[in-house]
């Protein structure tokens, strides 16, 4: 698990448990959530997508995380964990991980994870969001959970969703408004 080391300031702001969790159209699912600006207003919506995506050439598979705001809101990462694509793509400093079999996520709803035995799961603290995903395997060394943590802070007077992850997979974050390394 995450240890939460928080970005910028984020007395006001805060980040709610999903409202929704349905099956994306690719190996993965869709969170529907809500925050509170720091700025003051009222809450917001959040999409949060998380795709497996395999690349059948070199056998390796790397973690999609879209996250889509209400507003022009912008996604900020860290530095010591991941490194720029493009200006709206980040990805953390992982090396690739070679995938034999298929793999899928566990959808994080109670029964599910009551059905499989699962440890992971969906917690908010102090308007924070931490998420432990499963992803499952035929093979046991393939078994993995990701972790994330989701919240919105205050950065050099810019309000952003800040994100960050930790697994053995590569995780992309994506967001069509832009993404910020912070230093």
């Amino acid at each position: 698990m995450l240890e939460l080391n928080l970005m910028g300031n984020n007395s006001v702001g805060r980040m709610y448990r999903p409202d929704k969790i349905l099956n994306s159209e690719k190996r993965g699912f869709i969170l529907f959530t809500k925050y509170k600006p720091n700025f003051g207003g009222s809450m917001k919506s959040l999409q949060i997508e998380l795709n497996l995506e395999y690349n059948l050439k070199d056998k390796t598979e790397v973690v999609k995380v879209d996250i889509v705001t209400e507003d022009k809101t912008k996604v900020a990462v860290g530095s010591e964990r991941f490194e720029d694509i493009s200006k709206k793509r980040v990805k953390t400093k992982t090396d690739d991980i070679n995938i034999d079999s298929v793999r899928n996520f566990v959808k994080p709803d109670g029964y599910n994870l009551r059905k499989k035995s699962i440890p992971a799961k969906i917690k908010n603290d102090r308007g924070v969001l931490f998420m432990d995903i499963f992803v499952d395997s035929n093979k046991e060394e393939e078994k993995e959970i990701i972790s994330l943590i989701i919240y919105p802070s205050v950065i050099d007077n810019t309000e952003y969703i800040v994100v960050d992850a930790d697994a053995k997979t590569p995780i992309i974050v994506t967001n069509e408004n832009g993404v910020h390394v912070v230093e």
